[in-house]
């Protein structure tokens, strides 16, 4: 089975002029983080009820129809079924010389003020009636400030293991089974990250790996997995999850970190949907299934590498200006993406498990490192 064949690898020297530098970009504070939470999940870190008016006087939870829905994750606002949601980070709202729509109707820049009534009311800054397809979300005021606080961070802050010429990915190794399948997992990452690499990268970013084995003592994974991506500063993880699967879920939750799972047993996908946790397929009945005609080296092997490709995939389809949401984003639109997997990968906003009903495949005698490439 062929490797990704549709990664976008741009030629080094595009690349590097498109590097965003990130020496000025700065930690979220918890005023900016609560309002994250707001513009991204329709949530409010105090508690409150947030609601949304839509057409026709029906209101929903504002976590049905939250900002970033329309306007991304950037804020930037990509055309989509002929609706053109506005550019909302904070330089395109204060221009100094105001906004000129495609219509011709203008507007002053923002300000705080002018800001929480279109958000609440559906008036620009310049009194004009916002559309109708624009929800009016109801906030309290220190909700408001918020929201506020964190649109003038929008595309200013840098989230943890980025770099203007890196992004860190943590791996973790599988857990009491031989050195060989360790080394396995260790080398398939390796040899396709390094394949990227030397083709540039994903957007001039070259991607490192720190590797870690959890305990298997179930009480201190946990902390161990808390302790990993505080000392490593690591984007995202992925790797072997078996045996950890409630508890690496749970930190990857509580710190809004996106994994991939290239080995789950046990997936964690009961309501409420964990956004950030991915898994490869739906565990161990169809894990057996697929390892009938293969042995633990080749499994670990093909999907290891499968992880690599989809995390470099998805890296690529959120853009220049990565984050962590802009991951999971890109990560939620695979429809049928084709890996080392003999099956195509489909993810969605409601779908956590990429493929149902892994098949077997042969072992290809081109591979390098097994012999083969699976």
């Amino acid at each position: 089975m062929a490797y990704l064949v549709f990664l976008l690898l741009l030629p080094w020297p595009a690349i590097a002029a498109a590097a965003q530098p990130l020496q000025n970009l700065s930690p979220l504070t918890a005023e900016e983080q609560r309002g994250q939470q707001i513009f991204e999940k329709g949530r409010s870190a105090r508690g409150s009820k947030i609601e949304a008016s839509l057409p026709g006087g029906v209101r929903v939870p504002a976590s049905a129809v939250p900002c970033a829905g329309c306007h991304g994750i950037d804020g930037l606002g990509r055309p989509e079924g002929g609706i053109v949601p506005a550019n909302v980070t904070w330089d395109a709202l204060t221009k100094p010389y105001g906004h000129v729509r495609p219509d011709g109707r203008t507007r002053v820049p923002y300000t705080d003020r002018t800001l929480r009534r279109a958000v609440t009311m559906g008036f620009d800054a310049s009194g004009n009636e916002l559309s109708s397809v624009m929800p009016r979300f109801q906030l309290t005021m220190r909700d408001a400030a918020d929201l506020i606080a964190y649109l003038k961070k929008l595309g200013e802050t840098v989230d943890p293991g980025l770099t203007a010429s890196t992004v860190r990915l943590g791996v973790l190794l599988p857990r009491e089974q031989t050195v060989k399948n360790k080394q396995l997992v260790r080398q398939a990452m390796l040899h396709y990250f390094a394949s990227v690499n030397g083709a540039g990268g994903v957007f001039g970013r070259a991607i490192e790996t720190s590797f870690t084995e959890l305990p298997s003592d179930t009480a201190r994974q946990s902390a161990a997995i808390l302790d990993f991506l505080h000392d490593q500063h690591v984007f995202a993880v992925l790797g072997d999850f078996t045996g950890a699967e409630p508890e690496i879920a749970a930190v990857m939750l509580k710190t809004a970190t996106p994994a991939i799972a290239a080995i789950a047993p046990s997936p964690q996908t009961d309501s409420p949907l964990n956004r950030y946790v991915f898994y490869l397929d739906g565990g161990v009945t169809e894990q057996r299934n697929a390892s009938d005609l293969k042995s633990a080296d080749q499994r670990n092997w093909e999907r290891a590498t499968a992880a690599a490709e989809i995390i470099t995939e998805a890296m690529t389809r959120a853009g220049r200006a990565l984050t962590r949401g802009g991951l999971v984003q890109a990560l939620e639109g695979f429809s049928n993406v084709q890996t080392s997997l003999p099956a195509p990968v489909s993810f969605g906003p409601n779908r956590r498990v990429g493929i149902s009903g892994v098949q077997a495949s042969a072992l290809d005698p081109s591979n390098p490192a097994m012999g083969g490439r699976l």
